[in-house]
């Protein structure tokens, strides 16, 4: 009875309790951050060593090779530390080593977040684009591939191009309001499937049209 009676007690503090819950989760919150510039921080300043270290004639290409053996002769615990590794910290380094745009950004993503975006993306822009977007959105890794794969910087892109003179007018005769977004989604499918191969001016027509790869529908 006397139990019941505390309880009852306790439950108008209930919203006042969460806000220590909160504290707490803001605490955890700031401690990964930290925690993760601090990792990022270190397979860069690895990155740079190696690069440096690759540059020398004595070590040349193959001192990538020899520092993954050091590593998996004497520590052995230690993981992500192979040749593929090392090779991504080097990557990650002197991709973007140089770029002011990149240095306030690196620290808020994830390491397999990176990892993903120097795999997958083509240009630094497209790199830029989905740095970005992991901050902004708080992309895990699934959600960021999902994005990548579906070519949604590509789609992005598209859509911010100017209409070519012959669309424009075509829309302004027909009062089509849905004719934009059929042809950019057209544009973009064949884009992915090699109907169309990129000439060097960017607009919408900087695509040329092979025949003898269009197939009926898009899958």
């Amino acid at each position: 009875m006397e139990r019941n009676h505390v309880m009852s007690d306790l439950i108008p503090y209930g919203e006042q309790f969460e806000k220590i819950v909160d504290i707490i989760e803001s605490a955890k919150e700031r401690a990964y951050r930290k925690v993760n510039e601090e990792l990022i921080l270190m397979y860069r300043d690895i990155g740079e060593y190696i690069s440096k270290q690759s540059e020398n004639a004595e070590y040349g290409d193959a001192f990538v090779q020899k520092l993954a053996d050091f590593f998996a002769e004497n520590y052995p615990e230690l993981k992500g530390f192979n040749r593929r590794g090392l090779y991504r910290m080097k990557q990650f380094y002197e991709l973007y080593k140089d770029n002011e745009k990149v240095s306030p950004l690196v620290t808020q993503l994830s390491w397999t977040n990176h990892l993903k975006i120097m795999s997958a993306c083509k240009s630094m822009d497209e790199r830029i684009f989905y740095m970005n977007m992991c901050i902004k959105e708080r992309l895990s890794k699934r959600e960021l591939e999902r994005q990548i794969d579906s070519g949604y910087y590509e789609r992005y892109m598209l859509s911010q191009k100017p209409l070519t003179p012959a669309i424009e007018e075509s829309r302004r005769a027909t009062g089509n309001v849905f004719l934009l977004y059929h042809i950019e989604q057209s544009i973009f499918c064949f884009y992915q499937r090699g109907w169309f191969k990129r000439r060097t001016h960017a607009s919408y027509s900087a695509y040329s049209y092979d025949s003898r790869k269009m197939h009926i529908g898009c899958r």
